[in-house]
């Protein structure tokens, strides 16, 4: 065989060979599964949900700060992270950074996002629903819609907060505490003329503080 057909037998089967290679290379990424980091849908199972909120509000306990609540949204490209955290004497601007901080870096340790995503901590706005006695005790005097976990809707003004309890006052002062001018009245308009009314805080289901202009 003369050397340049020799040359050239010799370059074909090392092309054929690094083809047949890289086809195993390619065929072993493909096959590949995902890490245990990784969502395959848009939306977090449940599970990964709750793990993520233990883990915030674990990092959030650390200072004494209750996580209020966690919302995750947007597409598995690109996550938005919304934390929103409280405390009773209430929360700055400066402890929302520091935490924000302490929670990114819990987030990638538990490799959380494999892709890019944002991460926003701050204090609930006025219509978040409240959770915690302290928060009952903090919007004293205000206007509350109660929602009871029998279906039972009341409101009225917060007024004391004890024994695992809430005390709502008659929203309107010169509404009468007594009957209901010897009309028949439902459950409901029943136990709104009874103020003071006492509610256990297991007993309700949401609580919402309302905006008076």
């Amino acid at each position: 065989m003369g050397f340049r057909r020799k040359a050239h037998f010799l370059y074909i089967l090392f092309t054929m060979k690094s083809l047949a290679s890289k086809a195993v290379k390619n065929n072993a990424v493909k096959n590949t599964p995902p890490s245990s980091g990784a969502s395959s849908t848009a939306q977090l199972s449940v599970e990964s949900h709750e793990r993520l909120q233990s883990a915030i509000a674990e990092v959030c306990g650390f200072d004494g700060v209750s996580l209020i609540a966690l919302e995750i949204r947007g597409s598995k490209e690109r996550r938005i992270v919304e934390v929103f955290v409280d405390k009773p004497d209430g929360i700055s601007l400066d402890e929302c950074g520091d935490l924000s901080h302490r929670i990114g870096d819990r987030l990638e340790e538990m490799k959380a996002f494999p892709a890019a995503y944002r991460l926003d901590v701050s204090s609930p706005g006025v219509e978040r629903p409240l959770q915690y006695l302290w928060q009952y005790s903090r919007n004293a005097g205000r206007l509350l819609t109660l929602e009871l976990s029998d279906g039972t809707v009341l409101k009225g003004r917060i007024g004391a907060v004890e024994n695992d309890a809430v005390t709502l006052e008659n929203p309107n002062k010169s509404t009468k505490n007594s009957k209901l001018n010897g009309k028949s009245s439902t459950p409901t308009e029943a136990l709104q003329a009874a103020f003071p009314l006492t509610v256990p805080h297991s007993t309700i289901a949401r609580a919402v503080v309302e905006l008076e202009f």
